[in-house]
């Protein structure tokens, strides 16, 4: 579904640039004026594009929601995240790190 949306897309903007070439330049040229003002302020232009962004992603959360992790390395990356976030480098060693240790896990030193 979503392939041929984009398709439809990419063949109408095709088929305007074609046929019209110049019917959207009016609307575009006022956009980058707006534009080129905010990129000469460095501020201004990164807050842009990081609002930009989280409004983009929650626009699109009903259609493709936050995955959960799924495969081993997904969730290691969530406890590393949440270490980090707790403003530690690394865990404590758990009381009983002998039954966790493997040979991909090492226990000790942390």
């Amino acid at each position: 579904m979503y392939l041929l949306l984009e398709l439809a897309l990419t063949l109408f903007a095709f088929a305007s640039a074609l046929w019209k070439p110049d019917a959207f330049s009016g609307p575009f040229r006022a956009v980058e004026k707006y534009i080129s003002k905010i990129a000469h302020q460095q501020r201004s232009a990164v807050l842009l594009v990081g609002v930009a962004a989280l409004a983009a992603r929650l626009v699109v959360i009903p259609i493709s929601p936050i995955p959960s992790p799924a495969i081993q390395d997904e969730f290691g990356h969530l406890l590393i995240a949440d270490t980090f976030a707790h403003g530690k480098i690394t865990n404590p060693t758990h009381p009983l790190w002998i039954h966790f240790e493997s040979f991909s896990i090492i226990e000790r030193p942390t």
